[in-house]
């Protein structure tokens, strides 16, 4: 077996181990990510968060979300409910509506690498399969992405949406 291969089939046992014991430990999939990288980085010479940071320039947080990105295909979909939050935030006419653990910390990354100053609206408890059909009632008003057009229907479904207020 390749040195690759065997990488690879290890590290999916790693993530099998970790989903195994998520359900007594309640870690979410970005912790399963650390933990495996940080493995992965004691058992190699350089590290992978170093390796992917001097190859892209991404700081190791966004390169461990990378590797929790890479293994989330290989997890069920009833593995991949994490509980947290549906958000909304005004920028200008457009809304985005997102889905993070943390709203109030997912705002200030992506005001990081916004030009306008992006508002937090509201948010309420969820998970991804609410955020995605919320994308779909309001696919009309898609611009781009998660980014939605400001319209009556959403500004009205924002007003009488459960939550707390940004």
């Amino acid at each position: 077996m390749a040195i690759p291969e065997a990488c690879g089939l290890w590290i999916e046992q790693r993530v099998q181990e970790e989903l195994d014991n998520k359900k007594d430990t309640g870690a979410s999939l970005r912790s399963i990510g650390i933990s495996i990288t940080k493995e992965i980085s004691e058992m190699f010479i350089v590290p992978v968060t170093d390796k992917i940071e001097s190859a892209t320039g991404l700081k190791p947080y966004y390169a461990a979300a990378i590797i929790s990105h890479a293994i989330a295909p290989c997890v069920s979909k009833e593995d991949r409910k994490e509980t947290g939050y549906v958000y909304f935030v005004a920028a200008g006419d457009l809304v985005k509506i997102g889905w993070a653990i943390n709203p109030v910390d997912r705002l200030k990354q992506i005001q990081h690498i916004s030009p306008i100053k992006l508002n937090l609206i509201k948010y309420f408890s969820g998970d991804r399969s609410v955020e995605s059909s919320l994308h779909k009632k309001f696919a009309a008003y898609r611009k781009r992405g998660e980014w939605f057009i400001k319209s009556k229907e959403i500004e009205d479904y924002i007003e009488h949406v459960g939550g707390i207020n940004g």
